[in-house]
């Protein structure tokens, strides 16, 4: 008997202590709320707070997009390029475009795998397929033509890029801007080996004019070369 009741005495203190837990907790929760309904929310009225500034501070500078006009003269002192693909040609002169050019399917060998990549990369990547260049001038009727316009008078050095092969070449002649320069090829060995080779240095004016190249004389060996480029660069 005095088991029981000792029993009924432990189990009604430990449901009064969780009632008690419970009332505390909820009136801890009822307060929490209270408090958030009683603060007020401020939103910001001030344009400079709308935008994100702090008031009193200075508001960033718009930025302002760069329009370029199509219509600007090019800068002074700007290298003139006249690839082989923008000649006006005439007579036998000829564009060989090798641009877009598939690779030759490589050889049947005993290279290891490693080795057979590396080589098909450089036949990808052999930048004789990838050009064009003006081939076939053999006569002085046989001419490359280009327009330019130098934006300001001064001097310029020209280059050419080209290739000569064995037994190729001989004299040519370059006329711009009212000057006739005469020059010689210079061998590299194969047609398909381009180098810059600078000629000399001429004075042009300022405005549209024209540069043409030719033989000299008629050739009778192979043709003169394989052109890929003139260029001219500012000489001060």
């Amino acid at each position: 008997m005095f088991r029981s009741i000792l029993v009924l005495v432990v189990t009604l203190l430990g449901f009064f202590t969780v009632m008690a837990g419970v009332v505390v907790i909820g009136s801890m929760r009822l307060r929490s709320s209270w408090a958030d309904v009683g603060t007020p929310v401020v939103k910001p009225t001030h344009p400079a707070e709308l935008a994100g500034t702090p008031i009193g501070a200075t508001p960033p500078k718009p930025v302002t997009p760069l329009v370029l006009d199509e219509e600007t003269d090019l800068p002074e002192h700007a290298t003139l390029y006249l690839p082989a693909d923008q000649a006006k040609l005439s007579g036998h002169a000829r564009l060989d475009d090798r641009r877009g050019a598939k690779p030759p399917p490589p050889k049947p060998d005993k290279l290891s795998d490693r080795d057979k990549n590396k080589k098909r990369k450089r036949q990808r990547d052999d930048p004789r397929l990838t050009m064009a260049w003006i081939a076939d001038m053999r006569t002085p009727d046989d001419v490359a033509r280009w327009s330019l316009s130098p934006a300001t008078a001064e001097k310029y050095e020209i280059d050419l890029t080209y290739g000569c092969g064995q037994g190729w070449g001989g004299d040519f002649i370059i006329s711009v801007g009212g000057h006739d320069l005469p020059a010689h090829t210079q061998s590299t060995r194969n047609p398909e080996e381009f180098k810059v080779i600078t000629l000399s240095t001429i004075a042009l004016p300022a405005g549209p004019t024209t540069l043409t190249l030719r033989p000299a004389r008629p050739l009778t060996g192979g043709p003169l070369m394989n052109l890929k480029e003139v260029k001219l660069i500012p000489a001060n």
